[in-house]
């Protein structure tokens, strides 16, 4: 998988932005810069950037970025069905009056 987040405009410095998956089943975000602009603050024109997310420590962002996502929604429980849908992900969905 990967997964364009950010391509910056095409008059600008040259930064994309992805995510995708590791060699080890961890989440990446790989940040690709190329420009002058790098080259003087890094000493080369070419310059990539990378952070990887072991699985063990899925639950816990994934628990972050959902509450960052849904907190002050009133909608929070559909936006939260939603993104399961949109990710293929079965809700084991319940209800008690």
């Amino acid at each position: 998988m990967s997964k364009l987040l950010y391509k910056a405009p095409a008059n600008s410095l040259y930064k994309t932005v992805e995510l995708e998956d590791g060699e080890k089943g961890e989440i990446r975000i790989f940040t690709h810069l190329l420009g002058e602009d790098v080259k003087r603050h890094w000493g080369d024109s070419d310059l990539e950037i990378w952070s990887d997310l072991a699985p063990e420590h899925f639950r816990p962002m994934l628990a972050l970025l959902l509450e960052k996502f849904l907190t002050g929604h009133e909608d929070a429980h559909e936006r939260f069905e939603k993104l399961a849908k949109e990710a293929g992900v079965p809700l084991e969905k319940q209800s008690w009056t």
